[in-house]
């Protein structure tokens, strides 16, 4: 008779604050602590994100062909459906012709803008420091918050760092968001498999 048993693991959170910064001037308090589940007080690391508007440009650019893509499936959905309109508006600033090529390579150019940011030399100790405490098979939760609307729509999960982690999530919060005080682990009972 052979008995297996899987370790549970407590999930672990995150919480990356980027304080009042902005992407002209950048985040010079930007701090981070890791919440283990084991009812101590979390660690906490710091460090500063450089400022970057050019990624701010990239990403409202993603934002247009975004919505201008989908802008044309919806219109040829119309078009199936013989439903068009027979007069169109369109606003100056509107891109009105996109291919996927050009937004397949625009999404690869934000996302390694993105992670070139976070790769910032200011900050690799933060990341460096989170991964000697976090296990890449427990359960992670990955808490973004910043008083900067841009950067809450940020795309959070294309950080090369959650790579390693297959379980984490990301939530995304504003700075005056109510927190629980504790951060409790979720009871997972061991499974036992008996053959």
């Amino acid at each position: 008779m052979y008995v297996a048993k899987y370790e549970s693991y407590m999930e672990q959170r995150i919480i990356l604050n980027l304080g009042q910064g902005c992407w002209q001037h950048g985040f010079p308090t930007t701090t981070v602590q890791l919440w283990n589940g084991d009812g101590l007080a979390p660690m906490q690391f710091s460090g500063m994100l450089p400022a970057d508007p050019e990624l701010l440009i990239a990403y409202e650019r993603w934002q247009l062909y975004y919505k201008a893509i989908h802008r044309n499936l919806g219109i040829r959905r119309s078009k199936n459906k013989s439903a068009v309109r027979s007069a169109i508006e369109i606003e100056q600033d509107d891109i009105t012709n996109v291919s996927n090529a050009d937004f397949e390579e625009l999404c690869t150019t934000l996302k390694q803008q993105f992670n070139a940011w976070l790769s910032a030399s200011s900050f690799v100790n933060v990341e460096r420091q989170l991964r000697t405490h976090l296990s890449a098979l427990a359960p992670i939760q990955l808490i973004v918050e910043s008083s900067n609307a841009s950067v809450r729509r940020f795309p959070w999960h294309l950080w090369e760092f959650l790579d390693d982690y297959r379980q984490a999530e990301v939530a995304i919060a504003s700075l005056d968001h109510k927190s629980h005080d504790t951060f409790r682990e979720k009871q997972q009972p061991g499974v036992r498999i008996l053959s």
